[in-house]
């Protein structure tokens, strides 16, 4: 297993010596974006497209490197694997956070939110970089935050810090 790992690791750090450039240039043009006010996030959808058209020259690769765990581990190893992977923001760090936040998602609504973060582990797995990794997650969540825009997203939000502050007393004044 660490054989193939260490594989990846030097596909992948290849691949990025010669793409890096092109994605920093894009993921800047996508923050820049996104930071116009009134949030307008099509822009950013549009750019989010082009970077996904670079990854996709390393998707192969990546499907051929789950091949090889897949021969020498279990479906549990290998989502061991990408979760460490994918560190902090971490798909199962962020989808509890949006249980918690929205608590009476029915069972549907918990497995779109659940797919759309393992998308969002599965193209963190493209890179080591953390700033990249958590710009791959924060795209994810705003499809996520979209669809429970309809729920008022951010009422609930509110909702859920001020809970986190009742809890730990520092609403008190």
């Amino acid at each position: 297993m660490k054989a193939v790992v260490a594989r990846w690791l030097v596909t992948m750090s290849r691949w990025h010596e010669n793409h890096d450039p092109h994605l920093k240039e894009l993921w800047s043009q996508w923050s820049e974006a996104r930071a116009v006010v009134p949030k307008d996030e099509f822009p950013g959808e549009v750019i989010v497209h082009q970077i996904d058209r670079v990854y996709d020259s390393l998707r192969p690769a990546y499907r051929a490197f789950l091949d090889e765990l897949a021969r020498e581990l279990s479906a549990e190893q290998i989502d061991a694997i990408k979760e460490n992977w994918s560190r902090s923001p971490g798909m199962q760090r962020t989808y509890e956070s949006y249980l918690a936040i929205v608590p009476d998602l029915n069972d549907e609504q918990r497995k779109v939110i659940h797919d759309r973060m393992s998308l969002a582990r599965e193209d963190a797995m493209l890179t080591d970089a953390d700033r990249e990794i958590v710009n791959i997650f924060k795209r994810h969540k705003v499809k996520v935050e979209a669809y429970i825009g309809g729920l008022e997203w951010a009422k609930l939000h509110r909702a859920f810090a001020n809970r986190g502050k009742a809890a730990s007393g520092s609403g008190q004044d």
